[in-house]
């Protein structure tokens, strides 16, 4: 028994033993380290710049016992310690040569601190001494950061160590973190020759729990379907050599590396790093008593547990004053002081000029970011004081650093900037406009909402009748906003604060306001909220329970749209509350679409978009129908990256959504959007239009552009309208501006109609407008317009020269385009900020200066304009040691100047426009143009006590990354135009990058094409993409690489000019009083004549000067048509130069009924000759150049067999055999079908141009053959080339193929042939490209825009303008076709006498009656028959030949009657009436046409007739 216990005894020992936890560090010794500490702020590429700092010093470790309690504490202590900084050129790993010992202001970095350790080896915390400042606490807890190692887990038990690896999680600078561990023996060929082994650690900073300390974004991002980019990589790396003593082991060498890596725009940029290299080398080791250090007792210093990076107290509120982590504090008179420099600085910015080939001053051209950074510190009573010293501006200069300072208060975003702007504003100290704009920017910009914050801002939400009402709205939203920013991320239950805000004050005011105008203000201010806390408000208005206001739909389709935001990731609240909205079908359209477009966008959900697709199915309202059809073309186009997921559940329902044939306006949900495929930016605009359903007329819209980047997408700006009675409001302007007064009917039967009418017709609510403002999806401003505001804003329209006289303007706007910050801590515990701040400030100075004259107006004008555009993304780190920033700052900056200086002279009665544009002498507004720069810098910045020249007496505070001069290109092109006295320069200058005039030419095509862009299939938006696309990358110019590029116009030094004088005249002419007879398209001649002088600036004198004359007369009917133009040009002393055009068009002489094919030879012919020579007289000659083109328009032999098929096989066929259509004269039926088969081959598809040419300079012949590369490069996957040749001269064939949008193009020249085809530029019908020889190009286009709609009348059917026939036989009295029975300008009447329409038009008090005949039709104006009406025509009145009211033709077997005083065309035979009705007036019309709204399609519409007229 006792030899078992003696063994057992002995068993426990020696497993005691070999699991013993050995100590971090020998006790009865004191270890002296070697330390160094390294931050690096750089980039490596274009070349290796740096702005960085070290910190030498000896590092002292020995077993601590001050405090009894730990068993496992180790005194730490720094002494001795030195400092250098450097900035400019430095390899990443290359230290900093020059020390000096630290400043006595940082001292307390020497102060000796505890990190314990419990009995197993694992970290517990540090203890500081007390008043120990934040700074140096954060350095020192990192040192006890860096110095964990987790013994327990280590396997020491063994010599050698053997390799092994684990996971363990660990409390780290950056919070906590799972750390990787790689244990390994130091010789791992030999590892029985020591006892030394290696651990390296490893961890992703970025996944701790506190990496990120906050971030402050000025705006939200709507949500991503994919996962977003980040451009920033993380990595932690320790390395430690450990000597394993069995009981204790001595750490000899730990090497520490940290980056935060950051590469922008897809990783195609430069990249930035933060670098963070800590050594501690291991000099002695020697007794305890041997080395004296400070006693330190501390028994009585609480533990610290959590070693993680801290700047505050409190992590919600971060100021620029924790940023420096009490290192300082801030002088406030010497922050006023640099501000009120600053304001000036930025002023004069203002009237330099900057369109220069030289890169732009960081410090001067980020003035705008250094107002706010110095604001951002500045408390309440500065702001007030340097306010109180600007107030009362004397000077323009003056009033623009008092509008420049307003202008970027909002955007401070600090507690007491955001109450000194709401304590200006509601004590009146600034005018209404600014303090409407202040109020919509500064909740983007706050950085630390608080709800004591909120608290101190509740003034903006208190009821103060003196204060403007457009203020108190945007006041009481701008609230709503600051909630949202408050409690966004928070999980509410309940809050108090929220419950008085949303329930006792909005809520309240949106039930008991006395104006619908304010409860549609307190509602927006519930959307804007963005809290859940609003459904249970909101519900019961939304499910119509309760009704608010006397416009309880609008209020309803408001509170839908207030939970849009809210409500999106909570589908089955969204269905139950919203499904039965879309389902009611007697719900207005506006409600039902509301309900669609939250339902729609409860994305991406297979099963709810498939619900939809199959309720849509059996939709009868074609407007939703139309707008849930839009709105899935535009998700399946859409090549935004957020929305693949919904692309391609979008793509599938839309293979299987069936096209709905309507001829109407319909309610439409637009999206277009583009990216850029390498950089992934890109921009989306949305477009939202619902109808009227009676009128037609868009009445709710929306128009809302979003910003994408990295996969983020930014709501930028919205406009939401409502409008009731827009067709009124258009009347109202017509009335007020142009003076258009239509007669009224007097006439008492068709008055009486028309009340009977107006009994039977909705009622129409009275006039008004709402508009909603969004700024990230926030409304900003809400306004309401009824009929007396209108009218009001009319009337100051209309004294329009009184406005624009005596104006003097001077106003700035400052905007954040991006304003971010995101503070992060390093290894070594310093704060890191990483920023992208881009600031926008847009100047307009306006001076306009009236003559008296008898000239309705001559005026000078002076307008400067400028955008100044300087931005940076940073990464920053603050050095406490010596109170400095380190940075790496990528810079990208645009000015934009747009100068005027002219004189204005216009002379109604002469319809004459002349304009003088000033030249020389030089001023301010001179020069206009753009230039961008971008360029990388490593800056020391706020070095008050120039500490970097202690250490590097070369270095400068701000070093621009370059590789030198010589490495940098300049690219130079110019052109002074003699005819304008201006230069035209454009350079790309100091370039380092890969960027050339031939890649700028690269880029622009590539922007330009249809690649990665959602465009509706229009060529005027695939431009504007291109534009937009094209300039942003100039601006972000992501290349990697400095590089500034440059367009600058400018008076011409060779060619010095005093002023230009432009003088435009306009003259047209109504030919119908001279012609024999006259035709319903009227013989018209316009002339234009415009000169351009060109003053000498030495003798005051003409130099030259351009005369342009421009004839077009066309006969009557358009049958032909001639172009003449002369533009000469005069040198004193020379022979002029003459420019001649002649050019003839000619249509086939058609007189049969305009739906007949073959009755003339189908064909158009054009000749146009160009001819220029020098001359002493006006005559044109032809020795320098003799163009001559002749083009053939004619059927293509695929159009011709075609129409062989269709006139026995066409639906117009079916029509004809149709005996309800069949009439004694034989004429075409008027139905769709026939018509649309008639412009078919009436349209030319076949075009052979023959180009004939003698004597072309060069310089033109130059500019053609450029033309034609383009154009062959721009189609170049559909060209083939041929071996035809055509001597002499070019030959162009253009052919549209039938029932395709394509054309296709044959050229042959002298020297090559080459065949284009499916160039997109066709049409199945017409476009504007094709001639016709039935049809006028305005009706054409009327026709295919859905601007009119024909409908006619037989004597047993109607052919409604819904497009559809309904047997009606028409009784003997008279049957209203159509009138306004709304304005009462018009009505139309047709009765049937003896199988004989009789058509009675009725306008205003003028009457026409129309009576079919034997010989020729019976016309009677205002009860008097009309003698020969058809000799010539007759207008009515009498003579008047442009402003008619009748004008009455005989043209191709019909009686045509047109008005210009109301939009109707009325074709008469002696057995049908057809009249043409502009869709502008649906909802208007009334009678057996209908209202052009699509209703009556199968239905006869109520027929009103009287048997007296």
């Amino acid at each position: 028994m006792g030899l078992a216990t003696n063994v057992l005894t002995a068993l426990l020992v020696f497993i005691a033993a070999a699991s013993a936890i050995p100590a971090h560090f020998p006790r009865g010794k004191t270890l002296v380290y070697k330390y160094y500490g390294d931050i690096k702020a750089g980039t490596i590429e274009l070349a290796p710049y740096a702005s960085q700092f070290g910190l030498e010093s000896i590092l002292y470790i020995k077993h601590d016992i001050s405090d009894p309690t730990l068993k496992n504490a180790y005194y730490v202590t720094l002494r001795n310690s030195k400092i250098g900084l450097h900035n400019g050129m430095s390899i990443h790993y290359q230290k900093v040569v020059n020390f000096h010992p630290i400043v006595e202001s940082a001292k307390a970095l020497e102060k000796p601190f505890l990190v314990v350790y419990d009995e197993n080896g694992k970290f517990q915390g540090v203890k500081f001494q007390d008043e120990e400042p934040r700074w140096s606490k954060n350095i020192k807890q990192s040192i006890a950061s860096i110095l964990q190692l987790d013994l327990s887990s280590l396997q020491l038990q063994t010599q050698p160590v053997k390799s092994h690896t684990f996971v363990t999680p660990e409390n780290t600078i950056h919070g906590n973190c799972e750390v990787v561990y790689n244990v390994n023996p130091k010789d791992q060929q030999n590892p029985q020759s020591n006892n030394v082994f290696v651990v390296t650690k490893f961890y992703e900073p970025m996944n701790c729990t506190n990496f990120v300390q906050k971030v402050v974004d000025q705006v939200e991002c709507d949500k991503c379907y994919v996962e977003s980019e980040n451009a920033m990589t993380t990595a932690s790396r320790r390395v430690f050599e450990i000597i394993n003593q069995g009981q204790e082991i001595i750490i000899t060498k730990l090497i520490g590396h940290g980056v935060i890596n950051y590469f922008p725009w897809q990783a195609r940029s430069e990249a930035h790093y933060l670098l963070n290299n800590q050594t501690l080398i291991l000099e002695n080791v020697v007794p305890i008593t041997q080395i004296v250090l400070p006693v330190v007792d501390f028994q009585k210093i609480s533990l610290v547990r959590d070693v993680t990076f801290k700047l505050s107290d409190n992590s919600d509120i971060i100021t620029n004053q924790d940023l420096i982590q009490e290192r300082r504090k801030f002088n406030s008179e010497s922050l006023i002081a640099k501000l009120k420099k600053m304001l000036i600085e930025a002023s004069d910015y203002l009237e330099e000029n900057h369109i220069e080939t030289k890169e732009p001053d960081w410090k001067h051209g980020q003035t705008i970011n250094r107002i706010h950074h110095t604001m951002a510190s500045m408390d309440l009573k500065s702001l007030e004081e340097v306010f109180h010293t600007i107030q009362y501006p004397k000077t323009p200069k003056d009033v623009t650093v008092r509008n420049i300072f307003l202008q970027i208060v909002p955007t401070v975003g600090t507690a007491d900037s955001c109450i000194f702007a709401k304590n200006i504003i509601y004590q009146q100290k600034v005018s209404d406009l600014d303090a409407i704009m202040m109020l919509h920017k500064l909740p983007m910009y706050v950085k630390s909402p608080n709800e004591q914050l909120l608290a101190d801002m509740e003034d903006l939400i208190e009821v103060k009748p003196d204060i403007n009402m457009d203020v108190r709205v945007a006041g009481i939203l701008c609230f709503s906003r600051l909630i949202h920013k408050t409690f966004k991320d928070k999980t509410i239950i309940y809050n108090s604060q929220i419950d008085k805000y949303l329930k006792n004050n909005f809520y309240e005011h949106i039930k008991n306001e006395t104006t619908y105008y304010m409860k549609m203000v307190y509602l927006m201010a519930m959307r804007n909220v963005q809290l859940k806390y609003i459904h249970p408000i909101l519900e019961p208005i939304i499910r119509g329970d309760e009704v608010i206001s006397e416009k309880p739909y609008h209020i309803r389709t408001a509170a839908i749209w207030a939970i849009e935001k809210t409500i999106l990731n909570d589908l089955h609240y969204g269905y139950n509350l919203l499904w039965p909205i879309l389902a009611d079908t007697n719900l207005p359209l506006t409600i039902r679409i509301a309900a669609y477009n939250i339902l729609i966008n409860q994305l991406p959900h297979m099963g709810r978009i498939m619900n939809i697709y199959w309720f849509m199915v059996y939709e009868k309202n074609e407007h939703l129908y139309n707008y849930h059809v839009t709105t899935i073309k535009g998700l399946s186009n859409s090549v935004d990256p957020c929305l693949r997921p919904v692309r391609e559940m979008a793509r599938k329902i839309l293979r299987f959504t069936r096209m709905r044939l309507v001829h109407a306006p319909l309610s439409a949900n637009y999206l277009v959007d583009y990216v850029d495929p390498k950089y992934e930016f890109g921009e989306t605009v949305k477009t939202s239009l619902i109808l009227n359903e009676i009128t037609g007329v868009p009445h709710v819209g929306s128009v809302q552009y979003t910003y994408m980047t990295a996969r983020k997408r930014v709501p930028i700006l919205g406009i939401y309208w409502s409008v009731n009675g827009m067709d009124e409001i258009i009347n109202m302007i017509k009335k007020q501006l142009v003076g258009n007064i239509m007669e009224i009917i007097k006439d008492e039967n068709v008055v009486k109609i028309f009340k009977k009418i107006v009994q039977d017709m909705p009622v129409n609510e009275n006039i008004y407008v709402d508009l909603a403002i969004t700024v990230n999806d926030q409304v900003v401003q809400t306004i309401h317009l009824d009929k007396n505001n209108w009218m009001t804003i009319l009337d100051k329209v209309k004294d329009w020269k009184n406005i624009i006289s005596n104006a003097n303007i001077n106003v700035q706007g400052v905007v954040y385009d991006t304003f971010y910050e995101m503070y992060v801590p390093t290894d070594m515990g310093l704060q890191a900020v990483l920023t992208t701040k881009i600031p926008v400030l847009a100047s307009a100075k306006l001076n306009t200066v009236p003559t008296e004259d008898k000239v309705p107006l001559n005026m000078d004008l002076k307008l400067d304009t400028r955008l100044w555009k300087h931005g940076e993304y940073a990464m920053s780190i603050y050095n406490p040691i010596v109170d400095v920033w380190h940075s790496i700052r990528r810079v990208t900056s645009a000015d934009v100047a747009l100068p005027t200086d002219m004189n204005i002279v216009y002379n109604h009665k002469t319809s004459n426009l002349k304009l003088t544009f000033q030249r020389l002498p030089v001023s301010k507004y001179s020069n206009s143009g753009i230039v961008s720069y971008a360029k990388n810098y490593v800056t020391i910045t706020e070095d008050e006590t120039d500490e970097l020249k202690k250490s590097c007496a070369t270095c400068q505070h701000y070093e621009v990354v370059t590789l030198g001069e010589k490495y940098q290109k300049s690219y130079k092109s110019s052109y002074n135009s003699e005819d304008s006295g201006l230069q035209f320069f454009m350079s790309i200058f100091d370039c380092e990058s890969s960027v050339t005039p031939t890649t700028n030419k690269i880029e622009w095509m590539q922007a330009f094409s249809s690649e990665n862009k959602n465009t509706w299939n229009s060529k005027l938006v695939q431009f504007v993409m291109g534009v937009r696309q094209q300039s942003w990358l100039n601006f972000i110019s992501p290349e990697i690489g400095s590089c500034g590029s440059l367009i600058r116009i400018e008076p011409s030094i060779v060619y010095p000019t005093s002023s230009v004088v432009v003088n435009l005249r306009v003259n047209v002419k109504d030919l119908d009083h001279v012609v024999d007879k006259m035709s319903f398209l009227s013989s018209k001649r316009i002339n234009v004549h415009g000169t351009l002088d060109v003053i000498a600036a030495s003798t005051n004198t003409t130099t030259r000067s351009w005369d342009l004359n421009v004839n077009v007369e066309s006969s009557p009917a358009h049958i032909n048509n001639n172009l003449k133009v002369q533009i000469t040009r005069t040198i004193p002393g020379e022979k002029k130069l003459k420019i001649c055009i002649d050019g003839q068009k000619n249509y086939p002489v058609f007189t049969a009924d305009y739906l007949k094919l073959n009755t003339v030879k189908e064909e158009t012919n054009t000749k146009v000759s160009f001819t220029m020579g020098m001359t002493d007289d006006d005559k044109c000659v032809r020795d320098d150049m003799v163009i001559t083109m002749m083009v053939k328009g004619e059927m293509s032999e695929e159009q011709k067999k075609q129409m062989s098929h269709d006139s026995v096989h066409g639906l117009c066929v079916k029509d004809i055999q149709n005996q309800l259509f069949t009439t004694q004269q034989g004429y075409i039926p008027k139905t769709l079908n026939c018509l649309h088969e008639t412009i078919l081959y009436s349209t030319m598809r076949k075009y052979t141009t023959n180009i004939v040419y003698k004597k072309v300079p060069q310089s033109i012949a130059s500019k053609v053959v450029m033309l034609e590369d383009i154009i062959r490069a721009a189609f170049l996957p559909q060209i083939s080339y041929t071996t035809n040749v055509e001597p002499n001269s070019v030959k162009v064939i253009v052919e549209y193929p039938v029932g395709t949008e394509n054309m296709d193009v044959s050229v042959v020249t002298p020297n090559h042939s080459y065949d284009i085809t499916e160039v997109p530029f066709g049409n199945k019908f017409w476009n504007i490209l094709m001639d016709n020889t039935h049809f006028s190009l305005d009706f054409l286009q009327k026709l295919y825009n859905e601007q009119l709609k024909i409908c006619t009348v037989y004597p047993q059917v109607l052919l409604t303008a819904d497009n559809n026939f309904i047997p009606y036989t028409l009784p003997d009295q008279w049957v209203l076709v159509s009138g306004d029975s709304v304005h009462k300008t018009f009505a139309v009447f047709v009765k049937v006498v003896q199988n004989n329409m009789i058509t009675k038009i009725i306008v205003g008090e003028h009457i026409l009656e129309v009576v079919p005949n034997e010989n020729e039709p019976l016309i009677m104006i205002n009860g008097t028959v009309v003698v020969k009406p058809f000799e010539k025509g007759v207008v009515e009145p009498p003579n008047e030949y442009s402003n008619y009211v009748f004008k009455i033709t005989n043209n191709n077997e019909h009686v045509i009657v047109h008005s210009e005083h109301v939009p109707i065309t009325i074709l008469c035979t002696p057995n049908s009436m057809t009249i043409v009705l502009d869709t502008s007036l649906q909802g208007h019309f009334t009678g057996m046409c209908g209202h052009l709204d699509n209703t009556h399609k199968e239905k006869l519409p109520k027929v009103y007739s009287t048997a007296v007229l």
